[in-house]
């Protein structure tokens, strides 16, 4: 048998995504890309993006869009609509002020690609303190 070597790797999931490249900061956009691969229906998909300062515990099983990460009691959210790309971009103001700093912010996404609830599926939970 060969040797066996430990590697290192990140996995990530080209189907439902939500990433950025950027710290938020206070008083700067922070653009959170969101990415929904095309091909689950005949229509362009969109994403209803979740945000909350806090994070569910224990994750929420919701029929099967997948596991809410997100705390639903004073959650804000808002609808995206993705392109043929399959990626999108939302652009975030972070206001200034020395109060936000520290502050964790909790993002999810239900991507939906159609009118079937079958379709729809829940992101990964995506976690940024504002610098």
């Amino acid at each position: 048998m060969g040797d066996y070597v430990a590697q290192s790797f990140v996995l990530r999931n080209q189907h439902r995504q939500l990433h950025t490249r950027v710290l938020p900061r206070q008083g700067a956009v922070y653009p959170l890309e969101i990415t929904a691969m095309p091909g689950y229906a005949p229509v362009a998909p969109a994403a209803l993006i979740m945000l909350n300062l806090a994070e569910a515990t224990p994750r929420i099983k919701v029929s099967s869009f997948g596991l809410l990460a997100v705390e639903p009691l004073g959650m804000a959210s808002v609808w995206v609509g993705i392109g043929a790309s399959g990626v999108a971009t939302l652009p975030i103001t972070i206001p200034p002020g020395s109060s936000l700093h520290g502050v964790t912010l909790y993002f999810q996404a239900l991507i939906v690609h159609g009118l079937s609830p079958a379709t729809w599926h829940f992101t990964n939970l995506l976690t940024d303190v504002i610098q």
